[in-house]
């Protein structure tokens, strides 16, 4: 006989059972282990029997005391009057008026390069108006050019969490940085600006940077040149309708809508070094010329001047200001298109410039 019992799927060894077959029964019967192996099934089906009875288990007291919360009814006390005490008029301060004149500051000139006191003072150059060379020009006169637009989906950028602005090395508390260390994507800064909400917009060499004072957030929907790079974005402007203007070294400009995740590239062949809006909306573009833009017509008119006193072969920058006169930059010279976009002038101080 095998060292242990089988009953169903049960397995009892001998070890286990033989103290159930040494104790002692009712009315001093012992039971032998022969017998005790014909009792053992009976003994399993009552235990699991009773297993199976459903008896109510009385919740146990509350060891802690803790009592049941019981709802109370509430109400707001009666009011109590504020009472104000009223000052006489004589007794109080009078106040102290101090005039405040920005121009009678004490201030000392300095280098915004090297934040150091300039070496000389600044020398002020006379500018009269009437004494500017001019040249008449007429634009309605000039063929507009056309180009082509795609417009896409842009992708979902990439959000990096921005860490408090750090001091520049060897500089003061005054003057903080924000690079990659604080979370802006790019090493090299090309063209910033601040929206109507407060944005702030960044172009690097890899692409367009969104700065809220809490996160960057990375968009690269731009063209790429042969060797993979993002192409140079030189300026951002924002239109009335709150889309934004970013111009490119070498395809044309992207209109961005950063509400609706929508662009646009105009692509007019060629790049800008700088666009501005003026005070009627018109969008100028600053390059091998000075453009004339219509991205609502596709259209653009080069205005191309020439004299033999100065070199306009290229624009470098484009301003308007509160008049409406738009102000280009030139190599040695600064041009002044009149509001009416008849006249061209011309300083007289490219020597003193450069």
């Amino acid at each position: 006989m095998e060292s242990g019992l089988s009953f169903s799927r049960f397995f009892l060894k001998k070890e286990t059972i033989s103290p159930l077959l040494n104790m002692p029964m009712p009315f001093c019967v012992r039971i032998s282990r022969r017998s005790g192996f014909l009792l053992f099934p009976i003994i399993l089906i009552s235990a699991i029997f009773s297993c199976n009875q459903k008896t109510e288990i009385p919740f146990p007291d509350n060891p802690n005391g803790w009592q049941t919360p019981k709802a109370v009814p509430f109400s707001f006390p009666e009011e109590t009057p504020i009472r104000w005490d009223t000052l006489n008029a004589n007794y109080l301060p009078k106040k102290t008026t101090l005039p405040f004149v920005i121009e009678q500051m004490p201030s000392k000139p300095f280098a915004v390069n090297d934040f150091a006191p300039i070496s000389q003072p600044i020398a002020e150059i006379p500018f009269v108006f009437e004494k500017l060379k001019s040249i008449a020009v007429n634009l309605d006169s000039v063929k507009a050019d056309t180009f082509a637009v795609r417009k896409f989906l842009v992708p979902p950028p990439q959000i990096n969490l921005a860490t408090i602005p750090s001091v520049w090395r060897g500089g003061t508390s005054g003057l903080v940085k924000l690079g990659q260390a604080e979370g802006l994507v790019g090493n090299r800064i090309l063209a910033m600006f601040s929206d109507s909400l407060g944005v702030t917009w960044i172009t690097t060499e890899q692409g367009l940077n969104k700065y809220d004072g809490r996160t960057f957030a990375f968009f690269n929907f731009f063209q790429k040149d042969q060797t993979g790079a993002t192409e140079t974005l030189s300026d951002i402007v924002q239109d009335t309708e709150g889309n934004l203007l970013i111009s490119s070294e070498s395809s044309g400009i992207y209109r961005f809508n950063p509400v609706l995740g929508m662009a646009e590239h105009f692509r007019t062949g060629h790049g800008y070094i700088r666009i501005e809006l003026d005070s009627k909306g018109q969008l100028w573009g600053s390059g091998t010329h000075l453009y004339k833009i219509d991205l609502e017509q596709k259209t653009e008119i080069p205005l191309k001047v020439s004299d033999p006193d100065y070199s306009l072969a290229f624009c470098y920058g484009v301003n308007s200001d509160a008049d409406g006169n738009l102000w280009i930059g030139y190599q040695n010279t600064i041009g002044i298109l009149a509001p009416d976009q008849k006249s061209f002038d011309l300083s007289d101080f490219k020597k003193r410039l450069r």
